[in-house]
């Protein structure tokens, strides 16, 4: 599997749980900076939730198996650019082990 495959699948599993509609990303030859857009928009998307839906994204931190110990101090913290993008990475962090795993465990 690319870097880029692994990123992409990633993108579907984010749209589904966070219940967006597809994240216009263009995936780069260069999977880090593809990386790092995502993680961007992912941060932006947490940042409008916290203010306007937290519910929604409380469901879809459970619904992603988010460790809630990990988000618990991911939320401790005034500033909610940073707490947007601890979460952030958070998720992304397990969206990625659901892919490998997903290779890995797949016929």
């Amino acid at each position: 599997m690319n870097e880029n495959e692994g990123i992409n699948d990633a993108i579907c599993l984010l749209n589904d749980h966070l219940e967006i509609k597809q994240t216009s990303l263009e995936l780069h030859n260069d999977a880090l900076q593809t990386y790092e857009l995502l993680r961007n928009r992912l941060t932006e998307v947490i940042h409008y939730l916290l203010n306007n839906d937290i519910q929604k994204l409380l469901t879809a931190v459970y619904r992603i198996d988010v460790p809630e110990d990990k988000f618990k101090s991911a939320m401790e913290n005034d500033d909610i650019n940073l707490i947007s993008e601890n979460i952030a990475d958070l998720i992304l962090e397990r969206e990625f082990r659901k892919v490998e795993y997903r290779k890995k465990y797949s016929g």
